[in-house]
């Protein structure tokens, strides 16, 4: 079962301690027992991971869902100067099970819907760089080895092990940083946080210097500490809007409180919000409804982040929250981290460590 399809359905039950719990930790062991398992069969080599000549750089997370992977990455992107390929399962999306070129350098290829939220966002903000899509990363990799790609991006790539990985960044929420102790789907860890210290480097989102003695239980990496920021508003044709004063919000992402608290920060009054599942569908009927009742509170229009705006098409007046991660902490490591990028690729064959 994947992550992404187990903790919507049990997330209100943990964060809300329900009755019945109880049966979670049963459940739980399950995917603890299993995960360890596999981790241990790929450190034995009994399983063994491909490799590829182009350098491959994994973001991921112990955790399901909500620790900043996609901001990480289009950040991650913008810094680094070589030729870059991300291979994205396509979660939900068509291609999915297809594994196909979803943006070849001039941004996206397809629709949101064919390819997945996160892909399409990638595609459309940096439109230079080259997105691959499906469950087979390893497939995904030897493609875009032919079109001759120096970095490979894995997306959510920590437990992907089947493919080599050349260094490994792992995200974090400082708010939740080990899923609430437990695996899904009693908790939301999918990965022991014992494995931190195969991380290259830990990202922390939200950062705040009393998780750095937490993660030093696990992990002797080197930590950076971001915080995402809205920056500007846009309609959904690009256009730049001011600020809204008074509105409603809408999102289907994994932290939708913690995006309320963003617009909140500027100065927005909210007054009615809806929030759906990570990757959940609304429809025009659910935002014409929304709105509707945000008039009637004297709102003057619906807010919501880029991820949910790339798959609607919608006349109403929908605002999208434009944001960037800045780098708060650990500023010299992130740069040493580029560095190493921008130089191993001179020479594919030098300094390629076995790490599977």
């Amino acid at each position: 079962m994947q992550p992404s399809k187990t903790y919507p359905f049990f997330r209100k039950m943990i964060l809300e301690k329900k009755r019945g719990i109880s049966f979670l930790f049963f459940l739980s062991l399950f995917w603890r027992i299993g995960a360890f398992i596999k981790n241990r069969l790929y450190d034995w080599r009994v399983l063994k991971a491909k490799k590829v000549e182009s350098l491959v750089v994994s973001i991921g997370s112990i955790v399901a869902g909500g620790t900043g992977k996609t901001p990480l990455l289009l950040h991650l992107l913008s810094d680094v100067k070589k030729r870059v390929a991300v291979l994205s399962r396509g979660y939900q999306s068509k291609a999915e099970k297809k594994n196909v070129i979803a943006a070849s350098g001039s941004g996206p290829l397809f629709s949101a819907r064919q390819i997945g939220d996160e892909p399409f966002l990638i595609s459309k903000k940096v439109p230079e760089s080259f997105v691959f899509v499906g469950r087979d990363r390893a497939l995904s990799a030897r493609k875009a080895v032919r079109e001759k790609l120096e970095v490979l991006i894995l997306d959510d790539g920590f437990q992907h092990r089947r493919l080599h990985r050349d260094i490994d960044i792992v995200t974090l929420n400082a708010y939740d940083l080990f899923g609430q102790g437990h695996f899904l789907p009693r908790g939301f860890l999918r990965d022991s946080p014992k494995r931190l210290k195969e991380a290259d480097l830990i990202v922390v989102n939200s950062f705040h210097r009393d998780v750095i003695p937490l993660i030093r239980k696990y992990s002797a990496s080197p930590i950076v500490g971001v915080q995402k920021k809205i920056t500007h508003f846009e309609q959904l044709d690009g256009k730049v809007a001011r600020a809204p004063k008074k509105c409603g919000v809408f999102c289907g992402i994994a932290n939708p409180e913690k995006f309320k608290s963003l617009l909140e920060e500027m100065g927005v009054n909210i007054v009615l919000k809806l929030f759906f599942e990570d990757h959940g569908k609304f429809g025009e009927r659910d935002l014409k409804n929304l709105y509707r009742q945000v008039r009637k509170k004297e709102g003057e229009c619906i807010v919501c982040t880029e991820k949910d705006a790339v798959k609607l098409d919608s006349k109403l007046p929908i605002l999208v929250a434009v944001s960037k991660l800045l780098i708060t902490y650990g500023q010299a490591d992130w740069d040493l981290l580029i560095e190493k990028i921008g130089s191993i690729n001179d020479n594919p064959k030098v300094n390629k460590e076995t790490k599977s």
